[in-house]
């Protein structure tokens, strides 16, 4: 069981192996329990996060592509839709 030390700022770092195998990423939310002395640390997947990163994804391709043709825009619009799914941790 890794050992992580509080800084000065209360904070921890999660260590690389339990980042990797929880998928776990700058700015992901983690709820904390507190069962017995025990502190526990669960991912929480928030849904309306992974729906703003889908708009703000589109939304760049619309202003990349105001004057692309439309086989373009679609063949982009595509590829966000793959990235969202590939990336999602939900």
């Amino acid at each position: 069981m890794p050992l992580v030390k509080v800084n000065k700022h209360h904070q921890i770092v999660i260590p690389l192996e339990i980042r990797k195998r929880y998928k776990i990423t700058p700015g992901d939310y983690l709820e904390v329990d507190d069962k017995q002395g025990d502190i526990s640390l669960t991912p929480v997947r928030v849904v309306q996060s992974r729906r703003e990163e889908v708009f703000q994804d589109i939304f760049g391709i619309w202003k990349k592509t105001k004057d692309e043709p439309l086989e373009e825009i679609e063949s982009l619009v595509d590829e966000a839709v793959q990235h969202v799914k590939q990336n999602s941790h939900v």
